[in-house]
């Protein structure tokens, strides 16, 4: 008899939702695909075939299963939960999904491990560090299954009644909690309230040692699971097994200004490039971003690197604060050099201000924040099941 098998992983809203930063909200996307193409793989050797969604085609799964042509997967471009056909026993067929998943997911925790905790010793500087670890990663994933025979009419509902099934009990998790997932103790496992504070601080920052300012910042102090959402892509050759490109990601304030980008150099080109180069004079580096984005005009010449500044170097306040822009090096005429400076870098960026788009308004600051619709689509299935797996696929 010929069976279905409905498969789903889980957490996804939570996993997902509890992110920071954009290249956060990318990796729990990128990481959910990726454990479901392996468990898809799993599947499909142990005799399943996949019937939903239709992934033959799909660049991700396609690279899981060893087909390597074009350019690596950046999108993660496959669902949660996906049903399959089989003939034969059910549950081992499940079961090599979840292998195959697990496997995945240790290749995964384990390079980000190798690279950032267990170099130089880090985890020593903690107490109980790699227990936290390894019982936040081996607990972390929620995976359900159901069989039932194909050729029954009720499409997803055993699925929906295995889910209110909570049999998925994590272990308790003491101590300080994680900066961005709450619900998971930090990796240092030290109690600021105890006393501890400076034992922490020091664990952390032997931590940033290795990932950079820019990757995790000091008043962060992540679980297993938020440490390997954010660092997984600088270590992504070992950890996924191709290089996913995703190292520099824009920021939160970079994405929305990207519009007024693209308004002061196509307006305004010359007056842009000239105040690009006068950051780059009096700043002390790190002034440009790693990666130009594929949605700015990159070929336009005329405003030199003003499309690629940081995104911080487009805020007058920014730009006054000294504690955030320090500039370089003071010569001898110390604080009066800084302000000259300072008053000749913010007349070109009012110049900017000031200037006329091709409408002829004035262009203005900058936003420093947008709005980011987060759909959950939960009742997407219930509707893409009425339509049939084959318009659906």
């Amino acid at each position: 008899m010929t069976l279905r098998l409905d498969f789903s992983i889980g957490p996804v809203q939570g996993f997902v939702a509890q992110s920071r930063r954009t290249r956060d909200l990318w990796g729990s996307s990128y990481l959910l695909s990726f454990l479901s193409a392996h468990a898809m793989q799993g599947i499909e050797k142990a005799g399943g075939e996949i019937i939903e969604p239709i992934v033959k085609q799909d660049q991700l799964y396609k690279w899981v299963c060893g087909h390597r042509n074009g350019d690596a997967p950046q999108i993660g471009s496959l669902p949660n939960c996906f049903a399959v056909e089989i003939d034969g026993d059910s549950r081992a067929v499940a079961c090599a999904g979840v292998k195959a998943l697990n496997d995945a997911w240790v290749q995964i925790s384990n390079a980000v491990w190798e690279e950032f905790i267990k170099k130089d010793d880090v985890s020593r500087l903690g107490t109980g560090t790699r227990q936290i670890w390894e019982r936040q990663i081996s607990s972390f994933w929620e995976v359900i299954w159901t069989a039932r025979p194909s050729s029954d009419a009720e499409t997803g509902s055993l699925l929906a009644r295995r889910k209110h099934w909570r049999n998925h009990r994590p272990p308790d998790e003491p101590g300080d909690k994680c900066t961005v997932m709450h619900d998971l103790q930090e990796l240092s496992g030290y109690i600021r309230s105890q006393g501890d504070a400076e034992k922490q601080n020091q664990f952390w920052k032997c931590v940033r040692r290795h990932t950079g300012q820019l990757d995790l910042q000091d008043n962060e102090r992540l679980c297993a699971i938020a440490l390997i959402k954010r660092l997984f892509p600088k270590t992504d050759k070992k950890a996924l097994g191709w290089e996913v490109n995703a190292t520099y990601w824009p920021s939160t304030i970079n994405i929305a200004a990207r519009p007024w980008i693209q308004r002061v150099q196509s307006a305004i080109p010359g007056t842009a490039r000239s105040y690009a180069e006068e950051v780059k004079q009096n700043s002390p580096g790190g002034v440009l971003s790693e990666r130009w984005s594929a949605t700015l005009d990159n070929n336009n010449s005329l405003a030199g690197d003003f499309p690629r500044l940081d995104a911080n170097y487009y805020h007058r306040g920014f730009i006054k604060n000294e504690q955030l822009y320090p500039l370089s090096r003071d010569n001898e005429q110390g604080q009066l050099d800084r302000q000259n400076r300072l008053d000749q870098m913010l007349n070109k960026l009012n110049n900017i201000y000031n200037g006329k788009d091709k409408d002829g308004k004035e262009i203005g600051p900058p936003l420093s924040f947008y709005a980011l619709l987060l759909a959950d689509g939960d009742r997407l299935g219930k509707l893409a099941g009425k339509l049939g797996k084959q318009r659906v696929g």
